[in-house]
């Protein structure tokens, strides 16, 4: 078991027995960035003494490979790519690595895992599912949302479904799930020493190139409310923000007709497996997302850090936020921009208390030793059923 006994002191947790030996086998999508991945780790990583983790990813290994190996005693790969369209392979792979195994629980995780798992031979293990998002839209691929209908319909199957915020329940009723376990908040690592770069003009954007994610109101927000801050910068990291992504090209292009040079504030960083330098150098996290936002982790990881959060007011993505003119409405560039533009006046010593607020909201609701104990609280209650026929 990978497992640091310092962090195991630190938060209570015993070996003298009072956990249930299991095995718990959690199927994700992908090892790219993302809100699903960094909770995945953080449960394998944390873990109670006395439990087994594995991991099987659906498609191929990633940016977050390296961690996953650190943090679970085994990782599959099934090695699917973003395309695939068949479904038989995956469930195929997964049927036959259960079959081999003695798991207590399958946890599965996002709606193509989910559905992977339903249709998988379990092996006499329960299936439990979290759900890590708040809403779908019609701008979602079809396939996407066709997936999370088939989901919520069969969920009556399944073991146990999981909120991961009190804004994932509205999204579970509208998909017809069933068989409701209960809501268990996100949490992450809270460091006991951190540092915040009060001096730093430089944000971060933490997000994946799609369009709920919000870039294009995010860049031209960014750009209006640091016109007067030529040192400001605004990193972005995440998948596909790199200068070989065409379509995130065109767009910056696209902004110095209006901006000009001031477009080069915007630094891309691409997908990154680490996320702590980022946030320890920065001055404040800037979340643009436009939909379906339940609990983000990167903004509960940038609290931990003592990193003041500016979002859009999407789920449950508030309670990162320290002070509520931080929230910007969705899809609203100017509103986001205010936002921006009233961190930016904040003095030094404004933005140290705004950090240290921050911080305070981390280790009051987000520390990870709660979640851990809360899961391992549902796997007992689920296991306790008895083996599956």
């Amino acid at each position: 078991m990978k497992q640091d006994s310092d962090q195991v002191a630190r938060w209570g947790l015993s070996a003298d027995g009072s956990y249930v030996p299991k095995t718990v086998i959690h199927v994700i999508n992908d090892a790219s960035t993302g809100g699903a991945q960094s909770l995945v780790e953080a449960l394998a990583r944390y873990r109670p003494p006395g439990t087994a983790m594995e991991l099987v990813v659906l498609m191929r290994p990633g940016p977050l490979s390296g961690r996953f190996a650190g943090a679970f005693d085994a990782v599959h790969y099934i090695g699917l790519t973003p395309s695939a369209v068949n479904i038989v392979r995956p469930v195929a792979a997964l049927s036959k690595l259960l079959r081999h195994r003695s798991a207590t629980i399958v946890h599965s995780h996002l709606f193509q895992s989910d559905l992977v798992t339903l249709l998988s031979y379990k092996a006499g293990a329960r299936h439990v599912s979290t759900i890590h998002t708040s809403a779908m839209t019609k701008d979602q691929p079809y396939r996407s949302r066709l997936v999370a209908h088939l989901v919520g319909a069969a969920s009556g199957t399944m073991d146990g479904v999981v909120l991961c915020g009190p804004s994932a329940a509205a999204f579970s009723q509208a998909m017809h799930y069933k068989r409701i376990l209960a809501t268990v908040p996100n949490g992450v690592f809270v460091p006991l020493d951190y540092h915040y770069a009060a001096s730093s003009n430089s944000f971060l954007s933490l997000a994946r190139w799609n369009p709920i994610k919000g870039h294009a109101h995010l860049f031209p927000a960014f750009l209006d409310a640091t016109r007067d801050l030529p040192s400001a910068r605004l990193v972005c990291a995440g998948s596909g923000m790199a200068d070989d992504n065409a379509d995130l090209m065109r767009v910056l292009s696209g902004l110095r007709d209006s901006y000009g040079a001031a477009v080069d504030k915007i630094v891309l960083a691409g997908p990154v497996s680490d996320v702590v330098p980022l946030l320890t150098t920065s001055c404040a996290l800037i979340s643009a997302s436009t939909c379906c936002e339940a609990a983000p982790m990167v903004g509960l990881e940038a609290c931990a850090q003592g990193l003041p959060v500016i979002t859009t007011d999407l789920g449950d993505s508030a309670r990162a936020v320290a002070d509520s003119r931080m929230l910007a409405r969705p899809a609203d560039t100017k509103d986001l921009a205010r936002a921006i533009r009233l961190f930016v006046e904040l003095s030094e010593s404004e933005r140290a208390e705004l950090s240290k607020a921050s911080r305070g909201l981390a280790t009051a609701n987000f520390d990870i030793a709660d979640t851990v104990a809360a899961y391992d609280r549902l796997y007992d209650q689920v296991s306790a059923r008895g083996v599956r026929a």
